[in-house]
């Protein structure tokens, strides 16, 4: 018979492999910054500054958790990329941009310090200091990750309003719920509330993501991208199997 040992290592396995695909998920957008040697304005730091501090936050809740090596691990290596992330976000981004990142940093290091304490105050009345403190980390990495999830429902917002599927990718929703099953196995069988209550959310989000992509998807056919580009621009048309566009009136090609 599988000893639950065995389980758990298998799922933290599989988990630390699907979550280092997903944390590397955003290279071709950072690749499309290092090309035009700028960041576009519709992209926020948010959810990368949001990542450090839940990844920090998790390594810093498995170091003092026994048993917890996979979920170090996963999330150490997490904490490195999404900080190169920032810094690439900060080395090309423009004056007011930096300032905007570091404003939302230092106020989300305030709050993750504040609500941190608060919770340990709270837990010391009722159990013993290290007890405290675990149950104080989870409480704050819990509270993380639904601050990390929360900025994700605009994407599912764009796309009820446009009734297209651009703004979500079928492969990192269904990636992300595998993650979080894999996560929430781990979490049942170690008996750890707060991983536990953080892959029930991820694995609800989940659910939801690939729910709305079924539903748009089967409910709104979706046109190519070269099919759309066509309707909208009536310059257009297909030429050797390209698109080309005719130039407005009064300009010239080089």
């Amino acid at each position: 018979m599988v000893s639950t040992d065995a389980i758990c290592t298998v799922a933290g396995i599989i988990g630390n492999v699907i979550s280092l695909t997903l944390f590397l998920s955003p290279i071709p957008t950072f690749y499309s910054i290092h090309k035009k040697d700028a960041v576009e304005a519709d992209i926020s730091p948010y959810p990368y500054l949001m990542a450090v501090f839940n990844c920090a936050s998790w390594v810093c809740y498995g170091l003092v958790k026994p048993n917890s090596l996979l979920f170090v691990t996963m999330n150490g290596i997490g904490l490195a990329i999404e900080f190169i992330y920032v810094a690439l976000y900060l080395f090309y981004a423009s004056k007011e941009q930096t300032l905007c990142a570091l404003k939302n940093t230092i106020f989300a290091f305030a709050l993750y310090l504040v609500e941190l304490l608060f919770m340990t105050a709270i837990y010391l009345d009722s159990m013993p200091w290290r007890d405290a403190g675990i149950a104080s980390l989870g409480f704050v990495c819990v509270n993380g990750n639904f601050s990390r999830i929360l900025p994700y429902t605009d994407m599912l917002l764009k796309v009820r309003q446009t009734k297209s599927l651009e703004h979500i990718s079928f492969w990192l929703s269904l990636f992300g719920f595998l993650n979080a099953a894999c996560w929430l196995t781990y979490g049942l069988l170690r008996l750890d509330t707060y991983i536990l209550t953080m892959s029930i959310m991820n694995c609800a989000f989940g659910v939801v993501q690939l729910s709305v992509y079924a539903y748009y998807y089967f409910r709104y056919p979706q046109q190519s991208k070269s099919n759309k580009i066509h309707d909208e621009n009536p310059n257009a048309n297909a030429a050797g199997g390209e698109l080309q566009q005719l130039p407005d009136a009064g300009q010239i090609n080089n």
